[in-house]
């Protein structure tokens, strides 16, 4: 019994020095109305990528530190040393830049990092890529593309809370981009919000309406809301602008069945 206080003690020690060390690295931010201005906002994602990366990389350690019975001093320094030394890396990274005089990227330095990322995506080293990117967007944040890119990774790891996020920043760099829209559609119906999927996959459409795979999303959307008058001309703009895709039957038989059963 002594021992279970002795140990419960000491963990809300150590979470105590952790919060003092995070906090103290990253100021809270003020709640940011919508006239704030938009390198306020781009600071303001950026922190809150490097306060959700420190809590996914910690939380495995607190894990650790509760279930460990033996030696909780020394496992409570590893944790907030290792917080600490996640935190600061991104700073060190755009200091040395700072100092080197080097604080802008040049097109094609942006291009290759954004290749080097899409190949660790695609490799599935989402904590590697995931820090260049975070990188990259310390350095230049408003690249859209990088907001894209690490969207995209936080919802192939169903991190789909910072994929909204990331989303919703990089459509107010890009308010007319289908691929955004359509990608914020994705993350709402992975929710199981099928609604907000429907109306973002339509404002996709609606930005590009020639293109097949908007047409797809929202025809799918469509059915599932029970629409069957949307998904019906959306099926025909799908066969006048791909007649050859195979769906195109399958969708007919589906809003079909749909009518007879509503």
């Amino acid at each position: 019994m002594i021992f279970t206080i002795i140990l419960i003690a000491v963990l809300v020690i150590a979470l105590g020095v952790f919060a003092v060390v995070v906090f103290r690295k990253l100021p809270q931010l003020k709640v940011l109305d919508p006239s704030s201005s938009r390198e306020a906002k781009v600071k303001e994602l950026k922190q809150n990528i490097l306060r959700n990366r420190l809590t996914r990389v910690t939380a495995g350690r607190v894990t650790t530190l509760s279930t460990t019975m033996g030696a909780p001093l020394r496992i409570m320094q590893t944790l907030v040393r290792g917080a600490a030394a996640k935190l600061t890396a991104l700073e060190r990274s755009y200091s040395d830049r700072q100092k080197s005089g080097k604080t802008k990227l040049a097109g094609t330095e942006i291009h290759s990092i954004l290749e080097e990322t899409r190949s660790l995506v695609n490799a599935e080293k989402y904590e590697e890529a995931e820090k260049r990117l975070i990188e990259l967007i310390s350095l230049d944040p408003k690249n859209a593309a990088a907001y894209e890119v690490l969207g995209r990774l936080y919802i192939l790891t169903k991190n789909y809370t910072n994929a909204r996020e990331t989303f919703m920043f990089v459509l107010k760099l890009s308010p007319k981009d289908a691929s955004v829209h359509a990608s914020l559609g994705e993350i709402a119906e992975l929710e199981g919000d099928l609604k907000k999927a429907f109306e973002y996959f339509g404002k996709a459409k609606d930005l590009n309406p020639n293109n097949p795979k908007y047409l797809d999303f929202y025809i799918e959307a469509a059915i599932a809301n029970e629409d069957y008058y949307e998904a019906e001309q959306a099926v025909a703009k799908l066969t006048e602008v791909n007649p050859q895709n195979q769906k195109i039957p399958l969708f007919t038989e589906r809003i079909k069945d749909g009518k007879k059963t509503k």
